[in-house]
């Protein structure tokens, strides 16, 4: 299966609120495991309970601005399944990135698709199939980029450095089934 990119999956206003909405997050940039300050900074919502992924700080999705509800509900509409996790990374200038990697905790067999919503600067989102050549896709203000699940065993993914010199913040959502496998 291969990747999708839906162009103005958000319309210019809907995009505008949505970035209105990020800029006014509480980011706060934490230490790696390595104790090296992280590049990027994250704040997710979930109405997910019980949900294993930490990134960052994660709040109820009840208390997310109203924009981030909104996507939830556009998205959950478009994937025919609840998106109720929405993680929102800001990356402040092209020396800000995410290197290569995979998602360690959607490896359980589930449907474990990403869906990413971009709104400020356009950034590359670079991906490759295990031990092949990267493909870069552009993520453009309100485009909509869908990772299959089948990725999180097959590719990996980053936000390369680049020339950008404005804030981008790339919503990153999928559905979280519970932990005790009961579905909400």
């Amino acid at each position: 299966m291969k990747h999708t990119v839906v162009p103005n999956f958000l319309n210019a206003e809907e995009t505008a609120e949505l970035f209105s909405a990020c800029d006014a997050l509480g980011f706060k940039r934490r230490k790696t495991q390595y104790g090296v300050l992280r590049r990027h900074a994250t704040v997710a919502f979930t109405s997910a309970p019980d949900t294993h992924i930490k990134a960052g700080d994660v709040f109820d999705l009840a208390v997310a601005p109203e924009a981030i509800k909104q996507l939830a509900a556009r998205l959950t509409t478009y994937a025919g399944k609840d998106i109720n996790y929405l993680a929102v990374v800001r990356y402040a200038d092209g020396n800000d990135y995410f290197n290569w990697h995979q998602h360690k905790s959607d490896k359980d067999g589930r449907d474990m698709s990403v869906y990413i919503v971009s709104t400020g600067a356009e950034r590359p989102l670079a991906l490759r199939l295990l031990g092949e050549k990267r493909t870069d896709v552009l993520a453009k203000q309100g485009s909509l980029i869908v990772l299959p699940s089948e990725y999180n065993n097959t590719h990996e993914h980053a936000v390369p450095k680049c020339k950008a010199t404005a804030v981008r913040y790339a919503v990153n959502a999928k559905h979280i089934p519970c932990r005790t496998g009961l579905e909400k």
